[in-house]
């Protein structure tokens, strides 16, 4: 039901993570971080003629060793960039950069991204679906950022070096995520003691005075699988949790220590603030009472989507524990299923997928529900119910409040499968909108369905008009990657791309036009960037 995304790649071989004996709590240069990537940058290609002889006399200085250059006989050709300084009289400081991977349509349309060598995928590979020497399409078949792997609605990330606890959520804070709060810490547990470590691990949860709570607020489950012993009287804010890493003879994987104690750790991504985590989602509620397709809107407007929780029962919770800073005792919330969408008689999620009945997760439905399955019928969750079953169909024209869902970081949107960050400021013109989108570490946007791209833009932003990642070659227009635009493709404004194909024109999207919104633009005209 969730759409996975990836904002950038880089081209890159993940490191394997070395297993830690339980013993050897000091060793700190052995530690790695599973998941993280290690630069594998190409050697400096050169003619081997006269400059090849006269290379013996270029000794590569500081100032070109800091840029990763290397020093050639001023009578060679750079292929790369060149540097003033660094390499003396005769010589040039060349800097080679690493060739990157572009994604193609089949790699955008499967959600993948584009990775060097196929032993850095850890998903499934689509062979042809990047440009560049050795670069594939990897696709993260567990729906998580790359990096994490997946148990139940929850995503996590390993950190194989050693941290004290406020060390650790410093690293974890700084990569946008938080340290670990799941769901399920015996399922986590035998996980990692059976794919990662046998080993100690900081979790985001700390002393209260009398208890544990983790940082969202949220309280541990009922049965956490404590250690003998524990926690005991050791629920001071200097105390903080750990999961040992442990396999299923031994129901015992959470304990408390010193804070200033230095173990591994784990980190989940993080939400907003102002937003509700449960288990891999981010949720916002919206305290306006209004009608099911004034919710959706609500949400739409707000580049996020209204809510598809894998868990409603766990989101009623949160809401009636107040999760957030607000308690929501009594209240109804509006999520993102409606009734007769498959054959006329079955609840769906507006992603497609059906709502399950009866559903995996136990007292989720409300007893005898759902009976009302037509598109006069959307989906709710009752807070007062969610011991029971918190879920039910009502007319979708009543009014209740809403939950919209985090799909893309703040301040894009998506569509489809895909985020897309919208510039209101800076006009500029194509190259110069490309670097905006680089310096971001994005790329202008190539969408798969640029109709539905303009029937957004012109809803939310208005008719402001905007570069796309295409230019033509002479003959036609091409994507950034270098997959050809067919000069019949539907969405080209009626004339396009006619004879205006030469370099000096680029692909630009006009929102007003909403079912034709593809011409082609002088390159120096002034647009808005709209990067991917």
């Amino acid at each position: 039901m969730r759409i996975g995304f990836v904002l950038f790649v880089v081209s890159a071989a993940i490191v394997s993570a070395a297993v830690a004996a339980d013993e050897d709590l000091t060793n700190e240069d052995s530690s790695q971080d599973l998941g993280t990537l290690a630069f594998e940058p190409k050697g400096l290609p050169y003619h081997k003629d006269q400059g090849e002889l006269l290379r013996e006399g270029c000794s590569t200085g500081k100032a070109c060793q800091r840029r990763s250059g290397t020093c050639i006989s001023s009578i060679e050709t750079c292929r790369g960039q060149v540097v003033d300084r660094g390499c003396g009289d005769n010589c040039t400081c060349c800097v080679i950069e690493a060739e990157s991977c572009g994604r193609k349509q089949a790699c955008k349309q499967a959600n993948g991204f584009c990775v060097k060598e196929s032993g850095s995928c850890t998903g499934s590979i689509i062979a042809e679906g990047c440009t560049g020497t050795d670069c594939v399409c990897c696709i993260n078949d567990n729906n998580c950022p790359n990096g994490f792997f997946r148990l139940g609605t929850e995503c996590f990330k390993v950190f194989q070096q050693f941290a004290r606890w406020d060390e650790a959520r410093h690293i974890c804070k700084s990569q946008g995520w938080e340290l670990a709060e799941p769901d399920n810490l015996q399922a986590l547990a035998e996980f990692i003691y059976t794919k990662v470590s046998h080993y100690y691990f900081w979790i985001g949860s700390r002393g209260i005075g009398d208890s544990f709570k983790y940082l969202s607020g949220q309280s541990l489950q009922d049965d956490a699988p404590w250690g003998l012993g524990y926690p005991s009287d050791m629920t001071s804010v200097g105390d903080c949790l750990i999961l040992r890493s442990t396999n299923t003879s031994y129901m015992t994987s959470l304990a408390a220590t010193d804070c200033y104690n230095k173990y591994y750790f784990l980190c989940e991504p993080a939400c907003p603030k102002g937003f509700i985590k449960s288990g891999s989602g981010c949720f916002k509620p919206v305290i306006k009472a209004q009608n099911w397709e004034n919710s959706e809107k609500n949400c739409y407007e707000d580049k996020l989507q209204i809510a598809e929780p894998e868990d409603p029962k766990n989101l009623a919770k949160l809401l009636y524990d107040g999760i957030g800073g607000t308690r929501y005792t009594r209240n109804t919330f509006w999520l993102g299923a409606r009734g007769g969408r498959i054959n006329g008689s079955m609840m769906a999620w507006n992603s497609g997928d059906v709502v399950p009945s009866p559903h995996p997760i136990n007292n989720t439905w409300h007893p005898t529900l759902p009976r009302y399955n037509t598109s006069a019928y959307c989906l709710v969750i009752s807070t007062s119910y969610y011991t029971v079953g918190p879920l039910y169909g009502r007319s979708c024209t009543a009014a209740y409040y809403s939950i919209c869902e985090l799909i893309c970081p703040l301040g894009f949107f998506h569509i489809g499968n895909q985020c897309y960050k919208a510039f209101s400021t800076g006009a500029s013109s194509w190259d110069e909108a490309r670097e905006i989108c680089n310096q971001e570490h994005l790329t202008l946007a190539e969408p798969q369905d640029p109709t539905a791209m303009a029937h957004y833009l012109s809803t939310v932003t208005g008719h402001r008009n905007y570069w796309l990642g295409g230019r033509g070659d002479g003959n036609g227009f091409r994507w950034s990657a270098g997959e050809a635009l067919p000069n019949n493709w539907a969405p080209w404004l009626p004339g396009s791309p006619g004879n205006k194909v030469g370099t000096n024109y680029c692909l630009s999207l006009t929102p007003e036009h909403r079912t034709t919104p593809l011409t082609t633009t002088k390159c120096n005209t002034k647009l808005y960037p709209l990067c991917e």
